[in-house]
Order: C-alpha cells, then structure tokens, then sequence
C-alpha cells in the first residue's frame, strides 16, 4: 500500500477486484477462505502456521487454513508469454477502475511471438513465487516516452526511460524463498513497455 499511495493508485482494488481493506487479497478469496474483508491486518497473519502468510498464500494459490497445503519451491520456471497464463502468480493492476493494464501482445517478443505489454502510466504487473536458490532473469524493451521501473522483493533493481535499443535481459541472484518481481509504467502510453521471458534456474 505504501507504493500506492506513492504513486496514486487506488489499494481498495487487487487488479480490478474489490479489495475492502487494503491488504492485497480480493475480497472473494478472503470470503472463501474465512478471512475478514474488513482487517487489513489479516493479510499479514499465517491462518494456518505453516510459516507463509496469509496473502503469500493466496499469491501463491495455496490454501491458508490447511497447514499442509503450502507452496512449493520452484527450481527452474520460463514464462514466454506465447501461452494465457491463470492463478494469482502474475497480476497486473492500474490506477483506475477500467484503465488499461499489462496484457500479453503478440507482435513484439525478444523471441517466439508474444510478450507481455504495459498499460497505461501508473499501471503495474507482478509475479510471487517461491524459489530455490539461484538466477532470475527477464528480457525488457522501451520504447521513448515510457519509464520502466523494476523492483525485486520491493527494492528497485532497475528504471529505464526513453528507448533501450531493442531487447535487452536483466539477471538477478536470488536467495530461496517467497519473492515478488514488480514491473511498473511509471509514465507513457499503452504498449511502450514489453516484458518476455522471464526465467529462473
């Protein structure tokens, strides 16, 4: 919430949906799952003590009242965009109801076809995950007029404005654990931004 309230956004809503409280979770996945719409505090909390709280379990589609229901730790992962991708791994949210969010786009990729595209400024997608140790990475393109801000476990591992030069590929080295990659439009139009393969090993 505190980068929403930076930038604007509105933290009643989790990528278009109700979010009553502001703790990240959709107001549905709270109702199903016993948690109270109206404590932001319960996002936080680990319902079940399995060590994950409760909106890393819902990130991480997992049940958070079921102490043997947590993630798995990933050891290799290649998101290419070239398939629809479901679940609450990767979300996207805008500044507004109805503005235009990150979406797959399939005229522009650092290979194969599709990547995954900005919205407008102020719009933002994400992944959570739980890894192994080792190496995340992602290709990215500007293109002028656009900002991307890149941040890994919230701090900022990179900002780029203006135009890259074509495809480019960034490589983090990461502990294991639960991590969020956070890719964000600061500024600019629709598709100014794209993201593909993001990868880890």
């Amino acid at each position: 919430d505190s980068w929403e309230l930076h930038e604007g956004t509105d933290p009643t809503l989790v990528w278009g949906y109700p979010d009553t409280d502001a703790d990240g979770i959709d107001d549905a996945w709270e109702t199903a799952n016993n948690l109270d719409n109206d404590n932001s505090a319960d996002g936080t909390l680990d319902s079940d003590n399995d060590t994950f709280s409760n909106y890393e379990e819902f990130r991480l589609d997992t049940d958070p009242n079921e102490a043997l229901s947590t993630p798995a730790s990933i050891q290799s992962y290649n998101q290419s965009f070239e398939t629809t991708f479901t679940g609450n791994a990767w979300q996207t949210a805008a500044q507004n109801p109805g503005d235009r969010t990150w979406d797959r786009y399939c005229k522009d990729a650092s290979d194969g076809s599709c990547s995954l595209t900005s919205g407008v400024a102020g719009s933002s997608s994400s992944w959570v995950a739980r890894t192994a140790a080792g190496n995340l990475s992602f290709d990215y393109k500007t293109l002028s007029g656009a900002t991307l801000e890149v941040y890994f476990d919230g701090g900022q591992v990179l900002s780029i404005s203006g135009e890259s030069g074509g495809w480019k590929t960034k490589t983090l080295s990461i502990s294991g654990g639960v991590h969020e990659l956070l890719f964000i439009q600061s500024n600019g139009d629709v598709r100014r931004i794209f993201v593909d393969n993001v990868r880890f090993a």
